[in-house]
């Protein structure tokens, strides 16, 4: 995480994912662990769709704690926790060290699920839906992160 703030302050009004971005370069450029909420709308598809990636600075690790809301337009809900820890050694590629599931994961479709997984070196969260369903995904994720 650089420190170094990208933009200006968000208009009043703005979009939360826009005012969750700001935020969470403040507490980057501060170098601090950062939160940030946001919700997707995934469409009528069983395949894995990610809704969230950031990528990890070099020589850093992270632990992850997240929690992710799902409902659906019928009704149909899924709620999980997690705690995910990280790691980048060098400019290598990062690697998932380990994933903890907090308490119990409720789930009305037992298709839907979630996971974390690294692109490149992007820690990425994944979620899959049913192709029957419309769902609305919400998530509050907190990142921890020491560099070396």
């Amino acid at each position: 995480m650089n420190n170094t703030l990208k933009r200006a302050a968000p208009e009043t009004g703005a979009p939360a994912r826009e005012v969750a971005f700001f935020y969470r370069e403040i507490r980057q450029a501060l170098n601090q662990a950062y939160f940030e909420r946001f919700e997707v709308t995934t469409t009528l598809t069983a395949a894995a769709t990610t809704i969230w990636q950031y990528a990890m600075s070099p020589s850093s690790a992270w632990s992850i704690d997240a929690s992710i809301t799902g409902i659906a337009t019928d009704g149909s809900l899924a709620a999980y926790r997690r705690m995910v820890r990280t790691r980048r050694v060098g400019s290598a590629a990062p690697t998932v060290i380990s994933t903890d599931t907090l308490g119990t994961d409720y789930e009305d479709v037992a298709a839907w699920a979630i996971a974390f997984d690294i692109s490149s070196n992007n820690v990425r969260l994944r979620v899959t839906a049913d192709a029957t369903r419309t769902v609305t995904w919400q998530a509050m994720i907190r990142i921890d992160e020491v560099r070396y």
